[in-house]
């Protein structure tokens, strides 16, 4: 790897706008059902999330709880699995493609295949953390 790639990779603001950017998808998705609060209650409802206001504000918490935590250099590993067992869970609740079919089984597929994917780049982070903290 180029040395001033692995300068920029291994820097705390490098390090920073990683975890920032593999956490976009959930503080993104914070903001929007905060912004949409109406509609986040009718996607709790959708999904058979009751009462929707106490999943509604479980699910934003988590949004935001998440993030900030793998955004600080000591709780990345909590905020990391925070988020990962959150979107696990999205994909029986939401992303449930073995009871689908036609198109619309193919794009849950793909979405829960994309989830797994974001799991495991936030369990990556959480080691490559867990790594820097031991060498500190």
């Amino acid at each position: 790897m180029p040395q001033i790639l692995a300068r920029l990779l291994n820097s705390p603001a490098g390090n920073l706008v990683i975890r920032l950017t593999l956490s976009t998808m959930f503080w993104t998705s914070g903001i929007e059902k905060v912004l949409n609060w109406d509609a986040s209650l009718g996607e709790m409802a959708h999904f058979g999330l009751l009462p929707a206001p106490l999943f509604a504000a479980a699910t934003v918490a988590t949004l935001f709880g998440g993030p900030i935590l793998f955004l600080s250099r000591k709780y990345v590993w909590i905020g990391a699995g925070w988020m990962a067992v959150f979107t696990l869970l999205t994909i029986p609740i939401v992303h449930n493609f073995w009871a689908m079919t036609g198109p619309e089984k193919v794009g849950e597929w793909r979405t829960a295949m994309e989830h797994i994917s974001v799991v495991g780049g936030l369990a990556m982070a959480a080691a490559l953390a867990s790594r820097d903290q031991a060498q500190s």
